[in-house]
Formats: C-alpha cells, structure tokens, sequence
C-alpha cells in the first residue's frame, strides 16, 4: 500500500466513527456496551468524536502530500496514535470495560499500525 491510499482508507474508516460519537454518543457507545451515560460522558464522547473528525480531515488532507519526509513524520505519528489506541482498547477488552465488539477496534488498529510501520519501515 502507498501513501495515499492508506490516508485514504484512515479518513474513510475515521469518518462514520467521528460522526457517531458527535452526533450520538449514547448510542454509538451503547454498540460496545457503554452505559450509564452523564452530561460529562455525553460530552467526553462528543470530543471522541471531534478527535475521529480531525483524523479523518487530516488523513484527506494530507493524501496527496509527496513529500517523503512529510509522509514519514506524518506515518510515525499515525503509526503511534495506533499503537497507543489500539493498546487502550485491548485494555478495555481484557477488563471488561467494553463489551466484545471492542476487539473490532483493535483488529482495525493492527491493520492500520502494520500499514503505517509498513510505509514507515518499522
């Protein structure tokens, strides 16, 4: 996979997630068995999904950047955002924070952090 087409496919994945959680946080978290919502987790779940927002805007953005320096520094930081997120939501799986599903978002951080160490050259 190139650049482009792995910014791509970020911003495509981050989209629906980043609108979910802004526009409907209790329910977009009830999928993966968040309950007992508050005006505060409301809007913890709100800026969750103004963060996937400006993933997905950034990874449009950023697509057609040829830059190979720019594309790696860009690369590193993503490969880490993965790594860190997708260790959070291991987390929560092997507690039982979240329900089952979670395991979904870890399997698309793996994708996405063996994409990004690919291009990078991890």
């Amino acid at each position: 996979m190139n650049f482009k087409l792995v910014t791509t496919l970020a911003g495509l994945v981050s989209l629906p997630f980043g609108l979910g959680f802004l526009l409907a946080p209790e329910m977009a978290g009830g999928i993966y068995g968040i309950t007992q919502w508050s005006s505060g987790t409301v809007a913890v779940g709100r800026l969750y999904g103004a963060a996937f927002l400006f993933l997905a805007l950034l990874s449009f953005v950023v697509r057609d950047f040829s830059d190979t320096q720019v594309q790696t520094r860009l690369g590193q930081a993503f490969f880490a955002n993965c790594l860190l997120a997708g260790g959070l939501c291991a987390h929560a799986g092997i507690t039982g924070a979240m329900n089952p599903l979670i395991w979904s978002g870890v399997a698309i951080y793996v994708f996405f952090a063996a994409a990004w160490g690919r291009l990078i050259r991890v």
